[in-house]
């Protein structure tokens, strides 16, 4: 039965067999089918988009220029080239591929090296080789592109200063632009930025950073298994947005007017419209130049952020000093607005007075005499001040002693408060209190603090911009407008100009009789007081500042001014602050912050170039007008007697 049945048995599991193959075929075949008709495409697509790698194509940075439109800063033509580690698939050609690239660019094989370390072998991020490769370089590597897998090449556009001479300490307003560092990146990279960008690192380059850089664009490069460039996918090309170009608010005229009259001095000016609050000239000296950082020695980066005159700080903004005699315009506003010690009752000053156990003295040892507020501004008179302060203004309603009114009103100046400028590291400056004191020092406040504090002295500090400010609002009769130095953006593809518009700071409540008081008393500090020779180009209010910084005999010096005075037109006017630091050498600067001053107001309301203005006023400075020694001293002045409110000579 079995033997019978066998052959039967042997041929029905043969089809079974043939079945179950033809079925696993079957499977196959629609699989396949599947594979390759239905869904051929998208795997296609897939495989594409693994052998697809994104290049970014950098956006030309947007140009920087005067409100006249001088050019400032520019870009020039050169490509970044990078590489991208994980495209290379034997491991071990890295080091040779690498020589191959620093032979062509012309750079040490150990800085190459040091970029792609072992470690980055399988980083699929690219690795940025050079930012100033030239066209011919780029050739070369694209005719013998088998010999360099994993390279890209990219324009990047190199910034360029063009204010190099006369003029270029607009560099601190303009600022520079450098590689951005890996703790930028990882603050920035949401923000679309990526390992081989560039970024403002300083003044309106760092602040308007996303405004000039654009948006970046993309291209799709496809590779093979190797590493190969197979070429590029054109259709998903994705274009740059390129940066918009800004136009500063400073005048080109004016900023190199007021560098060459500051000299080699170290300080700062500041120029600015009270009406509008845009700054024309904001000079800081000494300054860094960035056309340079690619060099060694002194002249690169290093040497240059190693110079002890710290030129890369922006002594107009990042710096804080006393403001000294300036600070009384603050402190006689104060004084008006209690109520409790009259504009015309007067003082006498012996030239010194007694306070506790220290003897405090005026600028002028012999003594003023007499002085009523109006003298006491004209004349810079301490001792009116202390006595006012100690005995009348820095008391409260029971008649103890408080500082509030004086802290207030400086508050009300702009001391102690950032402006909100459109740079970067600007600082507060500081108005002190008890409180702060006690929480700083642990001490109390004194009677000696009162007094420091109201010739602007002791713990007081303001900025220049904050002094420009400050005489500002009383060119404005109470109002601060916000400074700024951007003008406008406009789109270089569309032209579209977008303008900056003013911006109310700060309002006062101070009465208007106050103000014109106070703009009296600024009038009488030119034509009969210690600015008494800024008085030629144009009518001119100020006030001189002498500030003492513990070494004997070396002394801060400011100027702070507006004109014209009583102007019809508030868009006329100007507002400068000066200051000259005190330096090692003890060389006289004080009153050469009012020299200067003139100088910038003739060139500004004569139309006249700073070796013009030499010209028109070596008559009047005679031989001491470059020779700070002879400057006549303080002393010999003829000091104002005191003058009813309102009179003008």
């Amino acid at each position: 039965m079995s033997s019978i049945n066998t052959p039967r048995l042997i041929q029905k599991r043969g089809y079974i067999v043939l079945a179950f193959t033809a079925a696993i075929c079957c499977v196959f075949i629609i699989k396949l089918f599947n594979l390759q008709i239905i869904k051929g495409s998208l795997y296609e697509t897939q495989a594409k988009r693994v052998s697809e790698h994104i290049v970014n194509v950098p956006a030309q940075r947007g140009l920087i220029y005067d409100r006249n439109g001088e050019l400032l800063a520019s870009n020039s033509e050169l490509f970044s080239v990078s590489i991208i580690p994980a495209e290379i698939i034997d491991k071990k050609e890295i080091p040779q591929i690498l020589s191959r690239v620093a032979k062509v660019l012309n750079v040490p094989f150990a800085a190459i090296e040091y970029k792609v370390n072992p470690t980055l072998y399988s980083s699929r991020v690219p690795i940025e080789l050079s930012k100033e490769a030239t066209l011919d370089k780029i050739t070369y590597f694209s005719t013998r592109i088998d010999d360099f897998p994993g390279l890209y090449w990219a324009s990047k556009p190199k910034r360029n200063y063009l204010v190099t001479g006369s003029g270029k300490t607009i560099n601190h307003v303009i600022g520079y632009i450098g590689d951005i560092t890996t703790e930028e990146l990882q603050i920035l990279y949401n923000q679309g930025y990526t390992a081989t960008d560039s970024i403002g690192k300083s003044g309106i380059e760092h602040y308007a950073d996303r405004i000039l850089r654009g948006k970046s664009g993309q291209r799709f490069v496809t590779v093979d298994a190797v590493g190969r460039r197979l070429g590029e996918n054109e259709q998903a090309f994705i274009t740059p947005t390129n940066g918009k170009n800004i136009e500063l608010t400073i005048d080109m005229r004016i900023q190199r007017l007021a560098e060459e009259a500051l000299g080699k001095r170290r300080g700062s000016i500041v120029i600015l419209k009270p009406a509008s609050g845009e700054i024309l000239a904001m000079v800081s000296y000494p300054v860094f130049n960035a056309n340079l950082f690619g060099m060694k020695g002194k002249q690169g980066f290093t040497g240059q952020a190693l110079d002890p005159a710290f030129p890369f700080i922006n002594r107009a903004i990042s710096a804080e000093y006393p403001p000294a005699s300036t600070f009384k315009v603050a402190m006689a506003a104060a004084i008006l607005e209690s109520g409790l010690y009259p504009a015309n009752k007067e003082v006498f000053c012996s030239g010194s007075m007694i306070v506790g156990n220290m003897r405090f003295r005026c600028h002028l040892r012999s003594g003023h005499g007499w002085q009523n507020l109006n003298a006491a501004i004209a004349n810079s008179c301490n001792i009116y001040f202390w006595t006012v302060a100690k005995d009348y203004v820095a008391r409260d309603e029971n008649g103890r002693s408080s500082i509030d009114r004086f802290t207030q009103m400086a508050a009300d100046f702009g001391y102690g408060h950032l402006t909100g400028i459109d740079l970067p590291g600007e600082k507060s400056g500081l108005v002190p209190t008890k409180e702060w004191k006690e929480e700083t020092y642990h001490a109390p406040w004194s009677g000696g603090d009162t007094m420091n504090m109201v010739i602007g002295q002791g713990f007081v500090l303001s900025t220049v911009l904050q002094a420009a400010d400050a005489i500002s609002i009383v060119a404005n009769e109470g109002v601060i407008y916000r400074p700024h130095t951007i003008r406008a953006t406009v789109d270089p593809d569309t032209g579209v100009r977008t303008e900056t518009t003013r911006e109310v700071l700060h309002r006062s409540n101070i009465k208007k009789e106050t103000w014109k008081k106070l703009q009296s008393y600024l009038r009488s500090a030119v034509l009969h007081g210690t600015a008494w020779m800024l008085n030629r180009a144009v009518a001119a209010a100020g006030k001189t500042g002498t500030a003492e910084i513990g070494i004997t005999g070396s002394y801060h010096d400011w100027f702070v001014a507006y004109a014209p005075y009583n102007s019809s037109n508030p868009d006329d006017m100007v507002a400068i602050a000066v200051f000259l630091e005190a330096n090692e050498r003890n060389e006289r600067y004080e009153w050469w912050s009012t020299k200067i001053a003139d100088m910038i107001l003739q060139g500004i309301f004569a139309n006249q170039t700073y070796s013009e203005v030499v010209r028109t006023l070596q008559p009047w400075y005679m031989n001491w007008r470059a020779v700070p020694e002879l400057t006549p001293p303080p002393e010999s002045i003829q000091y104002v007697q005191p003058i009813a409110i309102g009179e003008d000579n």
